[in-house]
């Protein structure tokens, strides 16, 4: 499990460097650039662009493996 402060290390790396999340329910996510991430204080927004529509996933940090 990580905590969302920690994510929020792999966001801020310079040079930023994709990388992908693994979610306890076996989802993951592809975060290919920083914009495309939100950490908050004890959860992460994920958006994902698919055509002309973003959708937005929240999760908590307890989601996390």
């Amino acid at each position: 499990m990580i905590a969302p402060q920690n994510i929020l290390g792999y966001v801020k790396a310079e040079p930023f460097r994709p990388f992908r999340l693994h979610l306890a329910s076996g989802r993951t996510f592809d975060v290919r650039h920083p914009e495309m991430i939100e950490v908050l204080r004890s959860s992460i927004l994920m958006f994902k662009s698919t055509g002309d529509t973003p959708r937005r996933f929240r999760t908590s940090g307890k989601a996390f493996r």
